[in-house]
């Protein structure tokens, strides 16, 4: 109940906002700060899909019920196709996870990173 009516999202400036070296992004990546629950209305992220003539977006990340299940739905009520890749996102238990992913459905294909890696070699390799 503490929680209530505070910021889902700490600070910018916060330590744990750092890039972990693992994941690094490259000179041509975007890289966006997220202040809220969903990505879309604290980001400038629409106007860089639309920029580049992106209809696609991979999801991944944390918490599945709260962040990534918000910019899943934002991502499918602004039109694009979404695909949330299930093995490379995660929430509190299992079972939460398990029922966040087949409610996404509804917005979009649910898929692991090994099926969702060959679809983009294939689409790479048609273009």
């Amino acid at each position: 109940m503490e929680t209530i009516g505070k910021p889902v999202c700490s600070p910018v400036n916060a330590p744990h906002w750092n890039i972990t070296d693992a994941i690094v992004p490259q000179k041509d990546e975007i890289i966006s700060n997220k202040r809220s629950a969903g990505t879309f209305v604290t980001t400038n992220l629409q106007q860089e899909l639309q920029r580049q003539n992106i209809g696609h977006v991979v999801l991944c990340g944390v918490t599945t019920d709260i962040y990534l299940g918000t910019t899943t739905r934002e991502a499918a009520d602004r039109g694009y196709k979404t695909v949330v890749v299930s093995d490379v996102c995660t929430t509190l238990s299992e079972e939460l996870h398990a029922v966040h992913l087949e409610t996404l459905k509804v917005f979009g294909e649910v898929r692991t990173t090994g099926v969702v890696t060959v679809a983009m070699q294939q689409t790479k390799q048609a273009a």
